[in-house]
């Protein structure tokens, strides 16, 4: 059990955050004992003495404790709450979630704390997931989705309600943002979905809820910090530009790494592992998985930790299939708890091998000997870089394969002249390039940290983060209600995503076409057998006959419908999502549904599905 005391006594109410977080630091909270990171404290101490609406943008290196941050103010609550009541920590994706959030019971529970009294103060808010359901502990985990829902007067949780008519407990999570502190957390990925579309002055849905949930915040006088290793210095300038604008009494402070602050042990341990950089060029995809399959095979008798990241589930399963070493496979498309268990059998390993996407791209606390990645943009390719030697291994490798007939077409989910341009610059600078340094001085001869690779690649890119006005409204003003905002979020589908995720559960076998569930047999399936799909997949499902509905018959009853590809239900997936929406949120539709045929443990939702 970890003992933890606090520096000298009569803390003050602003002394209590920094003093925590170098208490928690060297009594080993964190994983090990250790100094306190210099920039993480100078960003708690600002927290601290803030007396007027402030952001401090933090770029620190991946691996460099930054969620450290988040973990400290919400513990400091426990303590004093004259500022603030909570922390709530925006992250981009479901899997870092789970990561972050079972990383800190994991470190509750060695201060001695039971696990009642953890999940009494920290709790996790996301779709088929209600640890907090209005935001209200000490330490909240939450998607970006639920976060500006809750915000915007539509919290998830009373959806059903205000679709039936009533107002709905809007104004309670409102009231508990606007007692918090706000970290938003890997805020290169709220970018990264629309890069194409900044390149041509046009803005995502996720910037937009971005900004506008910046101003909105700030506007409240709630302390905000924005956290990434990998933004680029234009899309930086671009943010401090868009929040200035709002007038002189918001603060601004950037805290950066190497010209704010540095820690010389971090570099040192950064700087020990000898990585080798290889960069391979490959025409044709079969070719290409053959290609990393062989890699992979080769690696896995000199090195007991390997993680590969292709950039599609398709691509992750193919490979996995013909692997011939024992490997685990990691994506979207599993249920959260065999996605976390996978990831908890993977920490107590000495010896893996890990194939996934993206989804163990930020956040996710693994460190491997090798890592071998289809190309990306750069901002992703730090990130995957960065489970890499993550905890100073003596050596190692990082293998970037370029598939040429793949690349030119993005992966389908990147632009394409990002790939291209990053590839060619670590081709010309594979020998210099340090991945976990975003720069390095002249102790390191003809070297360079991965800060060039990103401003190299971004340097015609015009970033543009402007708030939506309907946004705006929805947030700032108090005449607009949970009805108002209903009908907005039908009409986009999301606030937050281009394209919609829609609830998906997985049916037991013995669960047949016809049948009728209960509402307590309809709360289990959701928690534990419950996926979020992209409409294409669902239609990919029901063109295979492995689809169904889940609609109410009467009260709490619902039954199962066997749907086919012509099906109205199945058609409103592209034709008529805002309908489709409504019976969804007024509890006529509780959800898609599969069988568990279309599934296992191993490969995830893959049979029937056009990955």
């Amino acid at each position: 059990m970890i003992k933890l005391s606090l520096r000298g006594e009569g803390i003050t109410g602003k002394e209590i955050l920094p003093n925590l977080y170098e208490a928690l630091s060297r009594s080993g909270f964190f994983g090990k004992t250790g100094e306190p990171r210099q920039l993480v404290l100078r960003v708690l101490e600002e927290i601290s003495t803030t007396k007027g609406r402030k952001i401090i943008i933090l770029q620190a290196p991946p691996g460099y404790g930054k969620t450290a941050i988040p973990y400290a103010i919400g513990l400091s609550t426990m303590f004093d709450h004259s500022s603030y009541c909570r922390s709530i920590h925006v992250l981009p994706l479901r899997s870092i979630i789970e990561d972050v959030w079972l990383r800190l019971q994991k470190f509750l529970m060695k201060l001695g704390i039971s696990k009642h009294l953890v999940d009494s103060v920290i709790g996790a808010q996301m779709m088929y997931v209600h640890g907090s359901p209005f935001l209200q502990k000490n330490m909240v985990f939450t998607t970006i989705d639920t976060f500006f829902m809750s915000a915007a007067k539509l919290p998830p949780q009373e959806l059903s309600r205000v679709a039936r008519g009533l107002y709905g407990y809007y104004e309670i999570p409102r009231a508990s943002i606007l007692q918090s502190a706000v970290v938003f957390d890997e805020v290169h990925l709220f970018i990264e979905e629309s890069t194409g579309r900044l390149k041509k002055g046009k803005v995502g849905k996720a910037q937009s809820a971005l900004m506008s949930l910046i101003r909105f915040l700030l506007h409240g006088g709630v302390p905000v910090v924005v956290m990434s290793a990998t933004m680029p210095s234009k899309l930086r300038e671009e943010l401090v530009r868009m929040i200035r604008a709002m007038g002189h009494k918001i603060e601004v402070s950037e805290l950066l790494y190497y010209r704010d602050g540095r820690d010389p042990d971090f570099e040192s341990i950064k700087a020990s592992s000898k990585v080798k950089n290889i960069p391979i060029i490959i025409k044709s995809s079969d070719e290409c998985i053959k290609a990393i399959r062989r890699i992979v095979e080769e690696k896995a008798s000199s090195y007991s930790r390997i993680l590969v990241v292709l950039n599609t589930v398709k691509r992750a399963v193919k490979l996995y299939r013909q692997l011939n070493v024992n490997a685990s496979l990691l994506h979207s498309l599993f249920t959260p708890p065999d996605r976390a268990m996978k990831l908890k059998e993977l920490k107590n390993k000495d010896k893996w091998v890990l194939v996934s996407t993206q989804v163990v791209e930020a956040g996710v606390d693994i460190s491997a000997e090798v890592l071998i990645t289809d190309a990306s943009p750069a901002n992703s390719l730090v990130q995957r870089a960065g489970r890499a030697c993550r905890r100073g291994e003596s050596e190692g490798e990082i293998i970037v394969i370029y598939d040429e007939a793949e690349a030119n077409e993005g992966y389908g989910i990147y632009d394409s002249t990002l790939i291209e341009r990053t590839f060619r610059y670590i081709m010309e600078n594979c020998s210099s390039l340090i991945w976990h340094l975003p720069k390095v001085d002249d102790s390191f001869v003809k070297s360079r940290g991965y800060e060039d690779l990103i401003e190299s690649v971004y340097a015609d890119f015009k970033f543009k983060l402007t708030p939506k006005w309907t946004y705006e409204m929805l947030l700032k003003t108090p005449f607009p209600d949970s009805k108002t905002a209903l009908e907005f979020y039908l009409d986009y589908g999301s606030f937050t995503r281009d394209t919609p995720l829609m609830p998906l559960m997985l049916l037991p076998s013995f669960v047949k076409d016809g049948d009728i569930l209960d509402a307590s047999e309809i709360q289990f399936l959701s928690y534990n057998n419950g996926i979020p799909a992209k409409p294409s997949i669902l239609y990919s499902l029901a063109k295979n006959g492995l689809l169904s509905i889940i609609e109410r018959c009467s009260g709490n009853s619902y039954r199962i419908k066997f749907l086919t590809k012509d099906d109205e239900y199945v058609k409103m997936l592209y034709r008529g999502i805002s309908y489709l929406l409504r019976l969804i949120l007024k509890g006529e539709i509780v959800a898609y549904a599969t069988w568990a045929e279309a599934y296992s443990p191993e490969l995830g939702l893959v049979k029937g599905v056009n990955i």
